[in-house]
């Protein structure tokens, strides 16, 4: 039970850091010398091919350890038509003081496919990462998904979707996994209602244009 507090603890620590972390300008992005000793980043996995688009993260592995760690998966925000992995990568640092892996996730933008693309690169993303749990030793039974704005959305449904679903089908199936904590930092949670709403309505229409 304590050890359950503490990292429900730590989980609400990092929620604001990342908060913050997500404020960070495309100028203020760090280099593999800020990361936390004995870290190691591998930038632009390859988890998914459509095409001509490249579905990449940036996975960041804290020193090895004799056991498999927690796995924090992040998606950027941006209304689903803008944004890109590198804006939040800052987020990543709290996480990986704690000792633990993060894999920032790109995504397909509006752009280059209509929803549900985003949802369904997302969830590839986790089963990419599941699949490809041992080698990088990663506790497929303590992930966490998080994010801000659409990016919040996403770490959302992706982490309340069954096993089982539609959005699986061009996805690595990597066996089982458990979605221990998910963190929405002020995503949408009912795309229909907002769209609704008068201001929802201008909103999304300004970005979709």
């Amino acid at each position: 039970m304590k050890s359950t507090y503490r990292m429900l603890t730590v989980i609400l620590i990092c929620h604001g850091v990342l908060s913050a972390a997500n404020a960070q300008t495309e100028s203020q992005t760090f280099t593999s010398m800020d990361l936390p000793e004995g870290c190691t980043v591998q930038s632009n996995v390859v988890y998914k091919t459509v095409d001509e688009w490249k579905g990449l993260l940036d996975l960041y592995l804290p020193p090895k350890r004799s056991t498999p760690v927690p796995l924090v998966l992040m998606f950027h925000g941006g209304g689903w038509n803008h944004g890109k992995k590198e804006d939040i990568q800052r987020g990543a640092l709290p996480f990986l003081k704690y000792g633990w892996a993060v894999a920032n996730v790109g995504y397909r933008l509006l752009e280059t496919a209509p929803a549900p693309a985003a949802v369904e690169d997302a969830r590839c993303a986790l089963l990419w990462l599941v699949d490809h749990a041992k080698a990088f030793n990663i506790d497929s039974k303590r992930i966490i998904t998080t994010g801000s704005s659409s990016g919040g959305h996403l770490a959302l449904i992706i982490g309340l979707l069954p096993s089982e679903n539609p959005f699986d089908k061009d996805c690595v199936h990597g066996g089982s996994y458990t979605i221990a904590v998910i963190i929405n930092n002020y995503g949408v949670t009912d795309v229909v209602q907002a769209l609704q709403r008068p201001i929802g309505l201008m909103v999304y229409r300004i970005r979709l244009n």
